[in-house]
Order: structure tokens, then C-alpha cells, then sequence
């Protein structure tokens, strides 16, 4: 995704079609950010699928350096792979069945698919899909 306004509401409904689990990624408070705008999307399109927005929570932050914050809120590289991991273990498990937790059947050809973008002058914000 190279811009988030206008959002690319075709590649998220394929992304949703096609793996069933979105994990979205923001450097900032989650509120009005790429996982709302992406939840806004799918919700509209009378979609569903696993969804998970990591970023900073609506509280008050911690207090310190931005890539220790980063580091807290696990949305530094570790955090992020980390997420990740989780997605896809939970992913392969349920290929093990053949079903999701939608009952839909799950192809063993798909693929992962990620989509990223970039605020003016902020770090990386990814929406990660994953196959589910």
C-alpha cells in the first residue's frame, strides 16, 4: 500500500478473500490509524476475518528514548517478527484441520501477503496479511 488516503480498498478486500487474518502495524497511537482505516474497509464490505491492530494503545506512554518506546510497544523489528510468528503458527494450525475459525476452507497454495506505507516523516507502518 503506498498511501494510506486514498486507501487501496481493493487490496484489502483481496487480502481478506484470500488469507482471512490481517495484523496491522502503526509507529503511533491506534486509534485513526491504518488499522482503523483497514478495519473501516472490511466491516463496510460486510467482510470478516482474524484482525489485530499493534501500535500504541489510546493511554498515556511510557517515557523515554523512541526506540525503547518502540521496543515496549512491540512495534520495533522483534516486536514485529514476533507478531508475525504468532500469526503463522496460528495459521498453521489451523491448516492441521483444513478450516478456519469462519469454516471456511483453507487452500494449502496461499500465500502470505504484506502491503506497506510510509506517514511523512514516521518509520514504517505495515498491514500485514497472513494466510488464516
Amino acid at each position: 500500500m503506498h498511501t494510506i488516503k486514498p486507501i487501496d480498498k481493493e487490496a484489502i478486500i483481496k487480502a481478506v478473500q484470500e488469507t482471512r487474518r490481517i495484523v496491522t502495524f502503526e509507529d503511533h497511537n491506534i486509534i485513526g490509524g491504518l488499522g482503523g482505516a483497514v478495519a473501516e474497509v472490511i466491516a463496510e464490505n460486510g467482510r470478516s476475518c482474524a484482525f489485530q491492530r499493534v501500535g500504541i494503545p489510546d493511554t498515556y506512554t511510557i517515557i523515554g528514548y523512541p526506540e525503547d518506546i518502540m521496543n515496549y510497544y512491540k512495534i520495533d523489528t522483534d516486536g514485529i517478527v514476533e507478531k508475525v510468528r504468532e500469526s503463522w503458527v496460528a495459521t498453521l494450525r489451523q491448516m492441521k484441520t483444513g478450516k478456519t475459525r469462519f469454516n471456511d476452507t483453507v487452500e494449502s497454495n496461499a500465500t502470505p501477503r504484506m502491503f506497506f506505507s510510509r506517514k511523512a516523516g514516521l518509520p514504517l507502518v505495515a498491514l500485514v496479511a497472513l494466510l488464516c
